[in-house]
């Protein structure tokens, strides 16, 4: 039996003036469409910025709420951090789907400039498990510590804890909550780093020397992994280093130094230009070696570190893992993270 596909008004509009995708979207549950807002009021309409409004085809008005989370976790990946503040699209206040017959006005709950590559996101994610988890695992991420974007500029600065003035426990467990689910995300996308090398000595595959280096057949297994999500390898990441040196920089990961970002300045804004390798190495090792398990029972050294696990921290992994969704799900092409 045929099913019926109904249209709903969800109430999310774009304002972004580009629609390289197309209006039409394709969906596992259904179709994503935009269609130009009905407004009499013109309230939401820029001058010279048609809106358009987000609808929703789909077998069940249930199956339209599922849709539409999804999108609003992309709005939330897109944004970079916590944008509404809202734990998910059910306990949204006001916002109701409409199914749609021929209405003269629509209805507007969000307006946004984010929300067209949001559906257009949803929409690519929705045909495969493994990008609808990785999204939302970030996005709980990122609901469990996120700032905006421009708050890491180089010119702000942010308060950093260190060992003789340690953030609460309450920021530590936050961060690790946070560091443990953005990377759990890189793990959902298969592009964690997987020992290769047999070393002499040693009966199971290594991924590094004694060094911390990591080995070629290692290496050249986390590139190949890389090319066949449609990431390009030759993509640099910019790896926030702010503050005075800490004890996590004398870990391997940390210790081979990239080049400093073009931005980078005196000893406060210390930015390295990094491979994505290497970004998914220090990311694995803040999850595995500080954020992981037991916080307080972890060797001296990594008690330590977790003291002075700060902002920038959490920022540099969930910022790796968006920038590998966008990359892999052909949102935008980026030459640089």
């Amino acid at each position: 039996m045929k099913m019926i596909m109904k249209k709903y008004l969800t109430g999310f509009t774009d304002f972004s003036k580009h629609y390289y995708h197309g209006l039409v979207l394709k969906g596992k549950w259904g179709k994503i469409i935009f269609q130009k807002h009905k407004e009499p009021s013109n309230k939401y309409n820029i001058p010279g910025t048609p809106c358009y409004h987000l609808i929703i085809e789909a077998t069940s008005e249930e199956k339209a709420l599922e849709a539409l989370d999804l999108v609003y976790a992309c709005i939330t990946i897109l944004a970079g951090y916590d944008v509404v503040g809202i734990e998910d699209i059910y306990s949204w206040p006001g916002l109701k789907l409409i199914e749609l017959k021929g209405q003269n006005a629509f209805p507007t709950v969000f307006l946004g400039g984010d929300v067209y590559l949001a559906g257009v996101m949803a929409a690519r994610a929705s045909f495969n498990d493994k990008f609808i988890y990785a999204i939302y695992k970030l996005f709980f991420s990122l609901r469990s510590y996120s700032r905006p974007i421009v708050d890491f500029e180089p010119g702000e600065r942010l308060e950093s804890p260190n060992l003789a003035s340690p953030f609460p426990h309450r920021f530590r467990v936050m961060a690790s909550g946070a560091i443990n689910l953005a990377f759990s995300a890189i793990e959902e996308l298969n592009l964690k780093i997987i020992p290769k090398d047999i070393i002499p000595g040693t009966e199971k595959p290594q991924s590094k020397d004694n060094k911390g280096t990591i080995l070629p057949k290692t290496e050249q297994d986390i590139l190949l992994r890389l090319k066949k999500a449609k990431i390009k390898t030759s993509i640099t990441y910019d790896w926030a280093v702010r503050g005075g040196k800490r004890l996590i920089e004398n870990k391997k990961p940390f210790i081979k130094k990239g080049n400093k970002s073009s931005w980078s300045a005196g000893s406060n804004v210390r930015d390295e230009e990094i491979t994505l390798v290497q970004a998914i190495d220090r990311s694995s090792f803040l999850r595995s070696s500080v954020c992981a398990h037991s916080l307080s029972g972890k060797e001296k050294d990594t008690k330590k570190i977790i003291k002075t696990v700060s902002p920038y921290d959490i920022m540099n992994v969930q910022y790796l893992v968006r920038c590998l969704l966008l990359e892999t799900l052909g949102i935008i092409k980026l030459k640089r993270i």
